[in-house]
């Protein structure tokens, strides 16, 4: 099990902010490809806390529909198939290491049309 937890604020009808916390992993293996016998090793269980913070909305009769969400993940051995690596001690490893992801990301839409979807 991953622990995750979030809480949303619905400020009116048409505005809703949110905030989230979780926890992923996914399992460790082999490295099923290697060229040679001193490139089969064992990787460990990558694990991330990803953190977001969003805001949803729909203005003008939802007529204008605008959505922001900002994110940060933090990585702990970190998973990346590639095969422009280098090994080190017998592990495939990616020739640049990323820890930690953060960005955002936002969506407009707009309708004009008299027949919407209503919920």
């Amino acid at each position: 099990m991953s622990p995750r937890i979030g809480f949303d604020y619905r400020w009116n009808p048409n505005v809703m902010a949110y905030v989230s916390a979780a926890e992923g992993f996914k399992g460790g293996g082999f490295n099923g490809r290697s060229g040679s016998i001193d490139e089969f090793n064992e990787f460990t269980t990558e694990k991330v806390w990803t953190y977001e913070l969003g805001l949803r909305s729909d203005w003008f009769d939802r007529r204008l529909r605008l959505n922001a969400t900002a994110f940060y993940s933090d990585y702990t051995e970190l998973q990346i198939a590639t095969s422009f690596s280098k090994v080190v001690n017998g592990v495939p490893t990616p020739s640049r290491s990323w820890r930690t992801f953060r960005g955002a990301h936002h969506a407009v839409s707009s309708s004009s049309s008299q027949n919407r979807f209503r919920n």
